[in-house]
């Protein structure tokens, strides 16, 4: 079928009209909804321009499906959600008349009413680039991205940087096997997170060590992710600080304003605001916020969990 002159996604497809394109192949284009339920919220559209679904032909399906499973196991892990919402509209509602699926990450009690309301714009360009990047570094890698329930081998390992080796040890020579992430964090274990930290890359951990403020002197090595080098209080103090402040570093300030004797302002601290994370990396989801064993329950029984999750 012919697609028509005003055809918004065609001129997506060829570039005509300006997208932020995560993802593209022989078969289909994945790109950003410019109006998101919520941030990550992606449209994928064929490159042939099709009606509806019904239109796509026996040998387009697969491939223009496949596309679609792709993106749907890969947005959780990258957005830190909890799971996804895929749907279509076939003419009834359907806003741009060439077939379009939605891939939208969904969580837990994230407030979305009937199928595509409320709308959650991005909180500024840099957010939106950034999920763009994520998406997009995720689809064009084959790999799995590392989640907090990726597993390595915790070992004894030699490992190797600038053709030297390096031994670092457990506390107490104590080893467990296989460990997740979560679990290798949580009880600081020195050898699975250098293995983390090398499935990332060092220059990464360095970068986002840079980003949140810590100092020039962090190099990429394998003792970076020990914690090996020099930072300063105020420096760790302005890092921390990201996770409760929507991702977005500021540095650390000793003076907020100075007043004149009347009272009248003549000094405000204007520090230089920067976004280090997006929000939904520093989200935690509902399994990494409390143990998995706290009971739930409703008044009462709700208080008395807490107070026991708290002594965990």
């Amino acid at each position: 079928m012919a697609a028509p002159s005003t055809c918004t996604f065609c001129e997506v497809v060829v570039g005509s009209v300006p997208a932020d394109i995560v993802a593209r192949d022989e078969s289909a284009v994945v790109f950003l909804d410019h109006r998101p339920i919520f941030p990550g919220h992606c449209l994928v559209v064929p490159v042939r321009h099709v009606p509806t679904l019904p239109d796509l032909t026996d040998a387009e399906l697969v491939p223009y499906m496949r596309c679609v499973r792709r993106v749907t196991s890969v947005m959780p892990h990258v957005l830190g959600a909890e799971g996804t919402f895929v749907a279509a509209n076939n003419i009834v509602s359907q806003s741009v008349p060439h077939l379009h699926f939605h891939v939208v990450p969904r969580r837990r009690k994230d407030g979305l009413r009937g199928f595509f309301w409320p709308r959650h714009g991005y909180e500024n360009e840099a957010q939106r680039t950034e999920v763009a990047s994520l998406l997009r570094s995720a689809l064009e890698d084959p790999s799995q991205p590392i989640t907090p329930t990726t597993t390595v081998v915790d070992e004894p390992t030699t490992f190797w940087y600038d053709d030297k080796p390096y031994e670092p040890n457990n506390f107490k020579s104590e080893f467990h096997g296989t460990v997740s992430l979560r679990q290798a964090l949580t009880k600081s274990m020195n050898i699975p997170a250098i293995k983390f930290a090398e499935m990332v890359g060092y220059e990464q951990v360095v970068r986002m060590a840079r980003d949140a403020g810590m100092n020039r002197d962090i190099k990429p090595t394998p003792a970076v992710a020990l914690g090996a080098y020099e930072v300063q209080p105020l420096e760790i103090a302005g890092a921390y600080a990201v996770f409760s402040n929507k991702g977005v570093y500021a540095p650390p300030r000793f003076i907020r304003v100075i007043r004149d004797q009347d009272g009248r302002e003549i000094f405000t601290s204007k520090p230089r605001e920067r976004q280090a994370l997006w929000p939904a990396r520093h989200s935690r989801r509902p399994a990494q916020r409390r143990d998995r064993r706290c009971p739930a329950a409703r008044g009462w029984r709700r208080r008395a969990a807490r107070r026991w999750c708290a002594r965990r």
